[in-house]
């Protein structure tokens, strides 16, 4: 008797790929958006851009010895100028790998906001 896996009831899990940035590199999921979140078409291509942190190296040595740590973690959400970094499709992910010098700045989210 020949026994199929959809018999059995068994499913193939996707393979999971762990990244590992080298030195200060930090490998980002791009956001871009089309539309701006009321619904309006957005027609500058050349704004900045949003992404997602997905990995990050330790840090790295700069020339006078001293070691430079990445100060972003991994799932924060990051604004960067369009053209920075490289992208690369990954397993069907298409990733930006960038250095720590890149990133114009870090979002954080808030449930509220607060009057000033």
């Amino acid at each position: 008797m020949r026994l199929c896996a959809y018999r059995l009831n068994i499913t193939r899990k996707k393979k999971v790929t762990k990244y590992n940035p080298v030195n200060g590199i930090i490998i980002i999921r791009i956001d871009r958006r089309d539309t701006s979140p009321g619904g309006i078409a957005l027609v500058n291509k050349e704004k900045l851009d949003y992404g997602v942190i997905v990995a990050t190296g330790p840090g790295e040595y700069k020339n006078d010895g001293t070691f430079r740590e990445v100060t972003v973690k991994v799932g924060q959400r990051i604004v960067i100028a369009p053209g920075s970094g490289v992208e690369l499709e990954l397993d069907g992910d298409k990733l930006t790998f960038m250095v720590q010098d890149d990133i114009v700045g870090v979002i954080n989210e808030k449930d509220e906001i607060e009057d000033v």
